[in-house]
């Protein structure tokens, strides 16, 4: 402060993907490297946390735009959820600690999970016979937080200033019937027109599918193994399910539901999930369109690399097969055969990468990454799919993706 009272504040900021600057955040101590590779913000700016206690592929796996869109955020008096509570909630994603169920020891880690009621490859299936209905009614319907009708994204103009960009979608209708119900994501993107296409395609996913989520409690036996942020299978009669996926509905509910919640009686060990669901619309992942990023050979490849979004995908599959599975090969503009395929005996992390290894190439085809080549799931109809890839694979006469 000078001799005319005027004062200077001097503030870090950082810039970078809104998953490199969560881990520098988590990671920062102060002293590059000391804590791991995203280590690199000046003192103050982090929480020191170890890398060993971060579960980095989930952020990688993440995928855009968390991985992709350029933000700039400056920690000064800021929380973690204050720089990126926006986010994680436009885009349904959540920080938490959870068992790194890769490990033997199953080490519990922070991870970078979804919040989105569907996904690809659940992690178990709990029908009536899993529940636990000694202690009572083992599936209550929670009451949930208003679903928004009006979602307002805002972008900040500078690091101490509340002036802000704003985009507002509305769902008029509801805000006429219901009231007007506010949800308010603030995304410290760099760029204004880099943000406002895929927020405009995020809040109106929330007004679209967030009126029909239902939240449920449901108490289980402890060897149901589900996690936060894990998609499980529900095939429950229970009627305080209701679907309305069909006309005029019916009790009970059979689909993928996310878990978003979970604990355990010590005494007991019965486990209670919370879980959301969607029963007003049949919610399946559409079949996987990995476009291939490198290949070992493009007639005869042992090993292909695919985006590492598509690894927990590849992995459910093989386990749930209990052996190698197949997938069909495309180029863009081309129709997926089987003529063209894959035989896949594994999936891992390579190189911040997905890398399948293949087993077999029974046909002549050559693969082009100028050309955009594609890997997907076999058709229902040609003879080489696996049941549970059969739940994400497309019905054969063009209706329905399922």
């Amino acid at each position: 402060k000078d001799a005319l009272g005027a004062s200077v504040e001097i503030l870090f900021t950082a810039a970078g993907t809104p998953k490199g600057l969560m881990l520098a955040t988590i990671e920062s101590s102060g002293t590059a490297a000391m804590r791991g590779a995203y280590d690199i913000l000046a003192r103050g700016q982090g929480y020191s946390i170890d890398e060993s206690a971060v579960h980095l592929a989930s952020f990688t796996a993440a995928g855009a735009p968390l991985t992709t869109l350029s933000c700039s955020v400056s920690h000064a008096g800021a929380t973690f959820a204050d720089l990126f509570g926006g986010a994680l909630g436009l885009f349904r994603a959540a920080v938490v600690c959870r068992p790194d169920v890769s490990r033997a020891d199953r080490a519990q880690k922070l991870h970078l999970i979804s919040t989105a009621p569907y996904g690809a490859g659940w992690s178990t299936t709990i029908t009536d016979d899993d529940l636990l209905s000694n202690d009572g009614d083992p599936v209550l319907a929670v009451e949930r937080a208003d679903a928004p009708n009006v979602v307002i994204v805002s972008r900040p103009l500078g690091l101490t200033s509340d002036a802000t960009d704003q985009l507002s979608l509305a769902d008029h209708p509801a805000v006429e019937a219901q009231g007007r119900r506010e949800a308010e994501y603030r995304v410290p993107a760099a760029n204004k027109d880099a943000l406002w296409p895929i927020a405009k395609a995020a809040a109106a996913s929330h007004l679209a599918a967030d009126q029909t989520l239902q939240v449920l409690s449901v108490r289980v036996a402890p060897w149901v193994r589900a996690e936060v942020g894990d998609v499980v299978y529900l095939d429950l009669t229970h009627p305080a399910i209701w679907t309305w996926a069909a006309n005029p509905g019916s009790p009970g509910y059979s689909g993928p539901a996310r878990v978003v919640g979970r604990k355990i009686n010590p005494r007991t060990l019965q486990t209670t999930l919370v879980l959301l669901i969607d029963g007003a619309v049949q919610i399946r992942a559409l079949s996987p369109a990995a476009e291939i990023a490198a290949f070992q050979h493009a007639t005869t490849p042992t090993w292909i690399d695919v985006p590492l979004i598509y690894l927990p995908h590849m992995t459910a599959a093989l386990a749930a097969a209990g052996g190698p599975v197949w997938l069909y090969h495309y180029k863009v503009g081309a129709v997926e055969n089987v003529g063209e395929r894959h035989q896949v005996s594994a999936a891992a992390e390579v190189g911040g990468l997905c890398r399948l290894t293949i087993a077999a190439n029974p046909t002549g085809h050559t693969l082009s990454t100028a050309a955009r080549s594609t890997l997907t799931l076999p058709t229902l109809g040609g003879g080489h799919i696996a049941a549970w890839q059969a739940n994400f694979a497309h019905i054969d006469d063009g209706t329905q993706w399922g």
